[in-house]
C-alpha cells in the first residue's frame, strides 16, 4: 500500500508541475486532478494507519474485537478516555486466520 501512495503522490505532482510549466491550454482540468491525487494520497495516508504495537499508558483496553478484512488478523480497540482517541492493536493472545 505504501508503493500505491507513492505512485499517486508522484503522478498527482506531476500533473500540477506539467500543468503550470508547459502553459498548456488545458491545465485547470489537470491542477484538479493533480491536487485530487496529491490530496487522496495524504488522506489515505493520515486515515489508514498501521496497527499500533503494545498499548501506551493513558490507554484503556475495550470489549471491542474484530477481524482486519486485509490481514485477517484480530484487532482489539483501546481507547484514551482523556482525549477520546482510539488506537487498533492487532491482539497478540489471538491465533485467529481465517
Amino acid at each position: 500500500m505504501r508503493a500505491f501512495r507513492i505512485v499517486l503522490f508522484v503522478l498527482g505532482a506531476a500533473l500540477i508541475a506539467y500543468s503550470l510549466l508547459t502553459e498548456t491550454p488545458h491545465w485547470i482540468p489537470l491542477v484538479i486532478w493533480g491536487s485530487i491525487l496529491l490530496l487522496a494520497s495524504l488522506v489515505e495516508n493520515w486515515r489508514y494507519k498501521q496497527l499500533g504495537q503494545g498499548p501506551k499508558a493513558g490507554w484503556e483496553l475495550t470489549d471491542e474485537r474484530f477481524v482486519n478484512p486485509e490481514t485477517q488478523q484480530l484487532v482489539r480497540v483501546l481507547f484514551n478516555p482523556r482525549t477520546g482517541e482510539r488506537q487498533y492493536q492487532a491482539d497478540p493472545e489471538s491465533d485467529h486466520q481465517a
